[in-house]
């Protein structure tokens, strides 16, 4: 972890080498809540699809898959909110006010006060220290636990009065619904609230689901049935070509290596704006606009073209292994020499293996397109995009098109509802 950096903050980084296709974190969420729209067809609680839907205690609004899920949502929060989802979903506090009154349920009355009373006595003070970056006095960062959420940056400072103001009115709102809901709040109940309405803008997390069109796989599209508060990935910075990507499975998150990180390197993951398919201002506008800072990224540093943009040519430009250097072959002569590091490489060797791979790669390609086939395509579309890691250089199209095709792999893999 990389600690109190200039403009960045914190963020993760590689302690070892990471390789296309590993697993780089799983992790549950202190708190998620399912959409509105999404309360007939999935678990109020693990967020997983029903087919057997059983109803709550006392109301009728929320279903689940089992009765386990059942008690810990009633024993975790909905016993405080429950009498109240119909106002809750009226009032127009959205997702993320809707997660802020869970993030306080769950941690419950007993444990606030205590945590009050340690502010107040400096034990989570704001000077930068351990216990302010949301880590425990023994170093560990336990993202089950309530300070890591309550450390999480708000970007108050940078907010307007008119969005400060709204934003109170809804935590006076909500701070009602807890008293009224047997939660015994009072005013440092209020403090709590306010952070993690300034926060879950900027930190929570959409859970998606792939709608998966058997017709035209390609095309499936994944939409949002869920945000979670999630403190780990809540670490990772932006990147317009980023390192990583997430899928859920019910409220689990998995997090999966798109690119070869070295041992030391930032881990990255992408806030919606993707260098392939929007252009820099427009990525930009988007992220200063809803997390107040002006992406830095390879892609923005060096203005990557958008997807269509990308030539198509029938051979790449191989670079260096060693040291990423473009290679400059010479006519008629089969070995050539890195400029920068002077490795010697024979490139008819390294076309015949590009070539030997991409006729698998397509291979794969074709069976996940038109059957939806993972278990006979993640393997060589894994090997061939580490492949294309160590010997290409990008923009390159096959490059994009293969970690796209890893990408719904993934997505099939996790929440996913058949379209009939």
């Amino acid at each position: 972890m990389q600690n109190n950096i200039p403009v960045t903050g914190r963020y993760p980084v590689a302690t070892q080498d990471i390789h296309v296709g590993d697993i780089v974190v799983i992790e549950k969420p202190f708190a998620s809540v399912l959409l509105q729209r999404h309360l007939e067809t999935h678990c109020y609680h693990c967020l997983k699809r029903v087919t057997v839907p059983l109803p709550c205690y006392q109301c009728s609004t929320v279903r689940y898959c089992s009765e386990a899920c059942i008690k810990q949502s009633w024993d975790s929060y909905h016993s405080v909110e429950c009498q109240y989802l119909d106002l809750i979903h009226q009032a127009g506090i959205g997702g993320n006010g809707h997660l802020a009154l869970r993030i306080i349920a769950k941690a419950g009355y007993k444990f606030l006060k205590d945590f009050w009373q340690e502010i107040q006595q400096g034990l989570c003070d704001n000077g930068g220290s351990q216990r302010e970056s949301g880590f425990r006095q023994d170093g560990s960062y336990i993202s089950s636990d309530y300070l890591p959420i309550y450390c999480l940056v708000t970007h108050s400072e940078d907010r307007s009065i008119s969005d400060l103001f709204r934003r109170t009115i809804m935590a006076i709102f909500l701070l009602k619904t807890l008293q009224g809901g047997a939660f015994l709040a009072k005013i440092h109940a209020l403090r709590q609230t306010f952070p993690s309405l300034a926060s879950n803008p900027c930190n929570a997390h959409e859970v998606s689901e792939l709608q998966l069109n058997l017709n035209s796989v390609a095309t499936s599209e994944t939409g949002e049935i869920a945000s979670g508060i999630y403190a780990t990935l809540s670490l990772f910075n932006h990147s317009c070509d980023p390192s990583v990507t997430r899928n859920f499975c019910g409220d689990t998150c998995v997090v999966r290596a798109i690119k070869n990180i070295p041992s030391g390197h930032e881990i990255s993951d992408n806030y919606g704006m993707l260098c392939a398919l929007s252009a820099k201002p427009e990525r930009h506008d988007k992220l200063k606009s809803q997390y107040y800072f002006t992406c830095q990224c390879r892609a923005c540093e060096e203005d990557f073209p958008l997807y269509m943009e990308i030539p198509s040519t029938s051979s790449p430009v191989f670079k260096c292994e060693n040291c990423h250097t473009p290679l400059h072959p010479v006519d008629k002569v089969p070995s050539t020499v890195c400029t920068k590091c002077q490795c010697t490489y024979n490139l008819p060797e390294i076309r015949a293996a590009l070539k030997t791979s991409t006729d698998l790669y397509q291979q794969a390609m074709d069976s996940l397109l038109v059957k939806a086939d993972v278990e006979g395509s993640l393997f060589v579309l894994i090997s061939h995009l580490r492949l294309l890691e160590k010997l290409v250089c990008r923009p390159w199209k096959d490059y994009n098109n293969c970690q796209e095709a890893i990408k719904q792999c993934y997505s099939i893999m996790g929440n996913c509802h058949v379209m009939e």
